[in-house]
């Protein structure tokens, strides 16, 4: 088995559509469980369930796509 290694470009991960949309994924479910439940009753648990399957197609998509380096 290979020895994992980081991409030649590793300290640009910050600005790839693959690490921010995961990132907002997370920030989003993590802010939705901390607030107070009379809070969470506006946005419906399907509503939630749908809004962070969709973020993990969008990281998968931004996977995919070709992200040249900038500068």
């Amino acid at each position: 088995m290979k020895k994992p290694r980081l991409v030649p470009e590793w300290r640009r991960a910050l600005r790839w559509f693959s690490v921010n949309i995961p990132a907002l994924n997370l920030a989003f479910l993590g802010t939705w469980s901390v607030l107070p439940e009379k809070f969470q009753d506006a946005l419906p648990m399907p509503w939630v369930v749908g809004i962070a399957a969709a973020l993990i197609v969008l990281g998968v998509v931004g996977r995919l796509i070709e992200q040249p380096p900038k500068g």
